[in-house]
């Protein structure tokens, strides 16, 4: 049995997401600026993949236990007078009014042969035999700092399955159909300041029919696949476990009581000077929260690289924001991000507990990202060590993806 690594919302994914129509004719989706060419030749052309050692380990959810889940946070918002929005399909997603223009991608796989298929705007995607890996966060808007690269997804029939093109904006293409599209997060060429904080994912592929594979730091090129490219978004999380969701349960009346005492997190998504300003100061977060240590304060005036970046784009307006502590109540404390004493980000954690760096960023990003609030709780005994819930989003639950290492 091979160890075992868990992964706390790092920077870079392994993982391969695509599929395509049956004929063994299909060309490759090629890198960005390049125009789809003649077939490639069958000798270095995989059909055969071996996945049951990944699947047997993967952490599985079930759908049961979420919707369980769902209805006590519910009545929990209910007793505690407070607003919990909900969507007509629990997997479709309903944005709150400051929500940001990040879309979910909900990866989800089936069998004979194995493939993948990329449901769009969706949080889960359990059903009509696939069951869902993964979920990305995209933007579906064009910003040149933070998402410049578009990509697209599309569907093909005999099986399903869905195939990543990048660099175009429309997949009526070479069979396939076009689903949809979004904009590749990552840095800005050339720009030493600027922080491109986002995960990125490995694209493997096998053929006939022509499909991919698309998990965390998995190597497909070990189990029959071949690696084709990799793609860039801002964030990403599975669905929980019962046990993940237990946990949560045992601090989210306290968490909920300290939201309510709190300013409501204000809309940045009209904004787009703001929200760069937001996502790149969060970015710059370094700090570890230990057991009843204090949150120290990062103000964008005195980081170098951010106030570099900020003058040099004419972003000065925003160099006093900051990210600090914010108020504490019955064993739970806050890092609150705030501009000109207006709240933009809300996470609260709980105090005995550990998190780090990296916990506080992704938690951070979920509620600029939601424009709610995030908690988060942590516990070394969790497969995942973070879970993190939002209000109005169901099954949002951020735990990072559980990594396998040499598998």
């Amino acid at each position: 049995m091979p160890s075992l690594k868990v992964w706390i919302f790092t920077a870079l994914l392994s993982v391969g997401a695509v599929l395509a129509q049956d004929s063994s004719y299909d060309p490759l989706p090629l890198p960005p600026r390049q125009n789809a060419g003649p077939p490639r030749s069958a000798v270095n052309r995989v059909n055969e993949t071996a996945d049951l050692m990944l699947f047997q380990q993967y952490p599985q959810h079930d759908m049961r236990d979420i919707e369980e889940f769902q209805q006590y946070m519910a009545d929990l918002y209910k007793t505690n007078n407070m607003t919990l929005p909900t969507s007509a399909t629990p997997s479709r997603v309903k944005r709150a009014d400051n929500a940001l223009p990040l879309t979910p991608f909900c990866v989800a796989h089936a069998y004979n042969p194995h493939r993948t298929r990329i449901f769009y705007n969706q949080r889960s995607c359990d059903g009509n035999g696939w069951k869902t890996l993964f979920v990305f966060n995209a933007f579906t808007q064009y910003d040149r700092q933070l998402a410049s690269s578009p990509s697209c997804v599309g569907l093909a029939q005999n099986p399903e399955r869905t195939m990543i093109y990048r660099g175009v904006d429309n997949c009526n293409r070479h069979g396939w159909s076009h689903v949809a599209h979004f904009y590749e997060s990552g840095c800005l060429g050339g720009d030493p300041d600027a922080n491109c904080h986002h995960h990125s994912s490995e694209i493997f592929q096998a053929y006939d029919p022509h499909r991919a594979m698309i998990y965390p730091y998995y190597d497909g090129t070990k189990h029959g696949w071949s690696l084709y490219s990799a793609y860039g978004y801002k964030s990403r999380y599975r669905l929980p476990q019962k046990k993940e969701l237990d946990h949560l349960k045992k601090s989210a009346s306290a968490h909920i009581d300290l939201h309510k005492r709190m300013d409501n997190v204000a809309p940045a998504a009209g904004n787009l000077a703001l929200r760069r300003a937001i996502f790149h100061l969060i970015t710059y977060w370094t700090n570890d929260y230990t057991h009843h240590g204090n949150i120290p304060t990062l103000r964008g005036r005195d980081h170098r690289a951010f106030a570099s970046w900020a003058t040099r784009i004419g972003l000065s307006q925003f160099l006093d924001m900051t990210i600090g502590q914010g108020p504490s109540r019955n064993g739970i404390t806050s890092v609150v991000l705030r501009f000109n004493g207006i709240t933009y980000a809300v996470a609260t954690l709980r105090i005995s507990a550990r998190y780090y760096a990296d916990d506080i960023i992704h938690a951070l990003t979920a509620s600029v990202e939601r424009g709610l609030p995030t908690m988060a709780e942590s516990d070394l005994n969790l497969l995942d060590k973070v879970v993190m819930y939002l209000t109005g989003d169901w099954g949002h639950i951020h735990g990072a993806i559980h990594a396998f290492d040499e598998l």
